[in-house]
């Protein structure tokens, strides 16, 4: 394999990119099956210390062109989040339902995004995140203010109170649990296995089941949506595995 000289100004570049980007050297690596053999973030450790001197040709373009995909990461003030709450109660959106009707998404956006937004966990953003967001939400017009129910995040929603009013799934709920458990090869069972210590007291595997089915449609508690949805997104592919 040919080996390039890591210059002062690479590794100014390398720097650069990492910083603007958000992400390190580990994340940008992660999941990707086309990586060069004996690439990984130790290798580009080295790079930025200035601890040798050259690296493959095949490396350092590999990891140039990952971290400018990226883009650029921007810090999201209190302006911003709160634009993004009103866009969302302006249209009636909520994290699923954007990305069913937004299906033409940058690289590496996924629902994730939108719920940290909501509930104010996520300090900082993709510039290009952000932007698809906002131009898509003020491309869609202002509900009628009877169908206005403002979306208020996964935290927020199931904190205020502790028996919720059951409700109806949702058939976007469904398909979204149905989807993660093609994605992640995990059954109910599996699921309740796995997260058997958070499991609320009263939420079965039949439950579950019956959330899924026409022929079993009830009302169920809110909570137990949220849990099940909220497991499974935190679940990776069952390729990565």
């Amino acid at each position: 394999m040919s080996r390039v000289p890591i210059t002062d100004e690479i590794r100014e570049e390398l720097h650069r990119l990492q910083e603007a980007s958000g992400k390190g050297s580990m994340k940008i690596l992660r999941g990707h099956k086309d990586i060069p053999s004996k690439l990984n973030s130790g290798t580009v450790a080295t790079w930025l210390i200035g601890q040798v001197k050259s690296a493959r040709k095949d490396h350092l373009d590999y990891v140039l062109e990952k971290w400018r995909q990226v883009g650029r990461t921007i810090s999201i003030t209190d302006d911003m989040r709160q634009m993004f709450q009103l866009e969302f109660t302006r249209t009636g959106m909520t994290p699923s339902r954007f990305m069913r009707v937004f299906q033409d998404q940058p690289k590496e956006f996924s629902i994730k995004v939108l719920e940290a937004l909501s509930n104010g966990k996520r300090l900082n953003v993709e510039e290009r995140h952000w932007n698809f967001i906002m131009t898509s939400l003020k491309s869609l017009p202002t509900i009628s203010s009877e169908d206005k129910k403002p979306y208020l995040g996964k935290a927020q929603r199931s904190s205020h109170s502790s028996r919720p009013s059951p409700r109806y799934i949702e058939e976007s709920e469904v398909e979204e649990i149905k989807a993660h458990m093609v994605r992640t090869g995990l059954l109910a069972t599996d699921l309740i296995k796995r997260f058997a210590a958070s499991k609320p007291p009263e939420l079965s595997v039949l439950r579950i089941r019956n959330m899924l089915h026409k022929s079993q449609k009830r009302r169920i508690n809110p909570n137990y949506i949220l849990w099940v949805l909220e497991k499974y997104r935190s679940l990776p592919d069952k390729s990565l595995k």
